[in-house]
């Protein structure tokens, strides 16, 4: 079967040699899908030890994750989310490890407000 083409990227300023690309997540629900499915592959090579493949694959979610972690603008019920929900605890400590670096993340989200200028987020207690 042919190869798909893959679609172009925006690339912008280089580090290291390596064009900077948006990231490959790009919402939250997606970032909690890989992170579940991540610990779903550790877990089921706890005993047996880990492939060589398999070990590169996990790199690259990692890399993904730290990818969307220092570009998206998480909200503070996210945060919340993920310091609460069992699954995700390891993933909110990475975030906050981040968070330390100045810099490292993209900040919190603008506040969105409906036509009257109240906040949504507060009308709705996120």
């Amino acid at each position: 079967y042919p190869m798909p083409t893959p679609e172009p990227t925006s690339q912008g300023t280089q580090v290291d040699g390596a064009p900077i690309r948006e990231p490959r997540l790009q919402e939250f629900q997606a970032f909690t899908a890989l992170h579940l499915h991540e610990r779903g592959i550790r877990q089921k090579y706890s005993s047996l030890g880990l492939p060589a493949a398999i070990e590169e694959g996990l790199q690259i979610i990692q890399r993904y994750k730290d990818e969307f972690m220092r570009s998206y603008a998480f909200h503070p019920s996210e945060v919340a989310f993920m310091q609460s929900t069992a699954f995700l605890q390891d993933a909110h400590a990475r975030y906050e490890e981040l968070a330390e670096l100045p810099g490292a993340l993209a900040g919190p989200p603008p506040v969105q407000k409906n036509s009257t200028g109240e906040d949504l987020a507060a009308l709705f207690g996120l």
